[in-house]
């Protein structure tokens, strides 16, 4: 129990580094290159943990992947929040927070995995399946590379469109 505790600490650690590295970035745009790198980080990171066979190795590890989970599910969000319309936002995130229905599937096959080859294995052939994922959508859809998208606060769209008004007249 120890020993879980230290590395959960160090993922845990990794994530809060993470959310300050994301918190003090200056950008003006979200780019849809940091976060296909942020994934490919992510997915390589829960390779390595699988691989190590060194506590200190695999606290190292952990420490990466909790930094690169968070960059990217905080870079993925932001792009996918400034890329929909204003008024379209709160929907688009419902349907993407609709992830988290399948955990547990991601779960299932995690424990089948780990039941038949092993923890380590079952990890390295999650990684790698998540790997073959990123590189399948950037293989079908190359332009995620160049996508730059501006930060703004100012009420337009990611079209530079005005949002519609809301009732009350506010937008």
């Amino acid at each position: 129990a120890g020993t879980q505790g230290l590395l959960l600490s160090c993922i845990g650690a990794g994530a809060l580094s993470g959310a300050l590295i994301v918190a003090t970035m200056r950008r003006s745009y979200a780019y849809g290159l940091s976060v296909v790198i942020g994934a490919l980080a992510f997915c390589g990171g829960v390779i390595l943990f699988a691989s190590s066979h060194w506590v200190w190795l695999s606290c190292i590890f952990g420490v990466i992947l909790g930094t690169f989970s968070v960059t990217y599910t905080t870079q993925d969000q932001t792009l996918l929040q400034v890329s929909a319309p204003r008024h379209l936002r709160g929907r688009v995130m419902s349907i993407f927070l609709l992830n988290r229905g399948t955990v547990p599937i991601g779960a299932l096959l995690a424990g089948t995995l780990a039941q038949r080859y092993g923890g380590q294995d079952a990890l390295r052939i999650m990684g790698l399946l998540g790997i073959i994922i990123v590189v399948f959508v950037v293989a079908t859809n190359p332009q995620i590379l160049r996508l730059k998208v501006p930060l703004r606060g100012d009420g337009a769209d990611a079209e530079g469109e005005p949002a519609p008004a809301r009732a009350g007249g506010h937008a």
